[in-house]
């Protein structure tokens, strides 16, 4: 007795459908690999740390807000996998202007809309009972001390004390400066 092969039914939309379906198949598969390796801290110029993906690049990927952050300071630099140099004190109005000719000259890491953080966004790195105060292994070399060594923030919400903004050091803790 012959056995016989079935047929696909033809036809240009069912194989077009076909083809889709097993692209879809394979396109998801490699997701699920990169997401696995990713996991296992085995994607090439990545490293997971935590809930960070760090990346060769100089940034790293927060996994739980999704944000990308730099890993290093205005006035440090990215060399080989490791920061380099001291990070550079700036008034509020001058880390704005930093950030906005960094933008301006062009990508960096491949990213062209850099900013400062929220308020929240920035606690949401902070990391209470470290000293300091970060995962110092995705943020290398972050300047910390007691008092005096701050980050800033985006926002501006204490309408008690004027014209402030939200700062976070990862020594001494978040406050407010007037500005």
């Amino acid at each position: 007795m012959e056995t016989k092969t079935p047929q696909k039914s033809g036809g240009f939309f069912s194989n077009l459908f076909d083809a889709l379906v097993d692209t879809a198949a394979q396109e998801i598969g490699k997701v699920a690999d990169t997401k696995i390796q990713a996991l296992m801290g085995q994607v090439d110029d990545e490293l997971k740390i935590g809930r960070f993906i760090a990346y060769n690049n100089g940034t790293a990927l927060d996994n739980t807000t999704g944000l990308t952050w730099c890993r290093y300071a205005i006035g440090q630099s990215w060399d080989s996998g490791m920061t380099k140099g001291d990070a550079r004190k700036m008034n509020w109005n001058h880390a704005v202007t930093m950030i906005e000719s960094i933008n301006s000259s062009g990508s960096y890491s491949g990213f062209y809309d850099w900013r400062l953080p929220t308020q929240h966004e920035l606690e949401s790195i902070w990391e209470q009972g470290r000293k300091p105060a970060i995962n110092t292994d995705v943020f290398q070399k972050t300047p910390y001390d007691d008092f005096g060594q701050f980050f800033w923030s985006s926002t501006s919400t204490n309408p008690l004390i004027g014209r402030a903004m939200y700062v976070l050091g990862f020594g001494g803790g978040p406050c407010y400066v007037c500005i």
